[in-house]
């Protein structure tokens, strides 16, 4: 059996790390996989004869600790944040980072990193692969539809990250127009940031602290109290929220982006709006409410879906060849 070396960066959080437990756990029937975790930025990586799969928030620092390993070690990176937070699209256009080497791979998890590293930092097309991430963990238990009991209130919510590239205002003004409507909804704004502070000032100022909270955490687990979820980010480096949501049974109305489509079937499994159409979101919220067969109909579909076409095993099975089967990432080195 191939060996395989993967390396979590420490930067992870934990529900980021869980995202791809499921794909290692299935890439160990086919790899003798050995797992470490990256934590010294100041000391480089040990080389290994074996391919690498390292997964970091910072492409940059993965560059970096591995743009000098031998070229015939084929090297996959995966990140979690594309673009630094700190930086603006102006200035990118004039910022380079530390060119990748060839044999320098990039396992991009949304359309959104893939155009970013291939058409702002100018990584070529042969090294960069979009492949998805599993919506799918069998160690996720959900109640079964049948056994579901509705709350007093509808409870709506949101993951993100609280900084001014979210879509923050938004998701506030949506929870205002669905609560001025139907005062049985509660929505639960859920992330971590520097933003917190001005996000429950936004909402006291708006008199909204009976129907809207501000739940300052890094545990995306919390959703599984939810009945629907938002996913309605501005761009978007992965769907990791998305898919928990889908992992608990809950159903997503989502925004209109690169790749939605894949995971959610218009009626289906989900809806899709447009960013920012704060109406249509919010008359999908308030019918979504008063129809329980179609919430629960679109959680459950959404699970099954991402089940059969997104299973670890599935996604596993794309990754192998890049880590050395015949038309992977040694044939592209070499």
């Amino acid at each position: 059996m191939p060996s395989l070396k993967i390396i979590l960066s420490n930067d992870l959080l934990p529900w980021e790390r869980e995202l791809f437990a499921g794909t290692i756990n299935a890439l160990r029937l086919q790899f003798n996989v050995e797992q470490s975790e990256f934590i010294d930025s100041a000391r480089h990586l040990k080389h290994t004869p074996s391919p690498l799969w390292f997964i970091s928030r910072s492409w940059k620092e993965a560059v970096r600790q591995t743009r000098d390993w031998p070229t015939d070690v084929p090297v996959l990176i995966t990140v979690m944040e594309a673009m630094p937070k700190a930086g603006s699209w102006h200035s990118l256009m004039w910022q380079k980072w530390e060119t990748p080497q060839t044999h320098q791979q990039f396992l991009c998890l949304s359309p959104f990193t893939f155009r970013f590293l291939g058409e702002m930092q100018g990584i070529t097309k042969s090294q960069l692969h979009f492949v998805p991430l599993p919506g799918f963990s069998e160690r996720v238990e959900t109640t079964p539809l049948g056994t579901q009991l509705r709350r007093p209130k509808f409870k709506v919510g949101t993951f993100s990250r609280f900084t001014s590239e979210e879509n923050l205002h938004h998701a506030v003004t949506v929870a205002h127009y669905v609560t001025q409507r139907n005062p049985n909804v509660e929505f639960s704004l859920m992330g971590y940031g520097p933003l917190t502070r001005h996000l429950r000032a936004m909402i006291a100022g708006l008199n909204l602290e009976k129907s809207v909270s501000v739940r300052e955490t890094t545990n995306i687990t919390e959703m599984q109290g939810l009945d629907l979820f938002l996913y309605i980010p501005v761009r978007n480096d992965h769907f990791g929220p998305l898919l928990y949501a889908a992992n608990y049974g809950v159903p997503v109305i989502a925004n209109e982006l690169p790749g939605i489509d894949d995971f959610i079937v218009e009626g289906k499994t989900g809806f899709i709006v447009a960013p920012h159409d704060t109406r249509a979101l919010g008359e999908l919220v308030l019918r979504m409410e008063s129809n329980q067969e179609l919430k629960q109909g679109l959680g459950q579909g959404l699970r099954s879906h991402l089940g059969v076409n997104f299973s670890t095993a599935r996604v596993a099975d794309r990754l192998a060849p890049l880590f050395g089967a015949p038309g992977g990432l040694i044939s592209i080195a070499s």
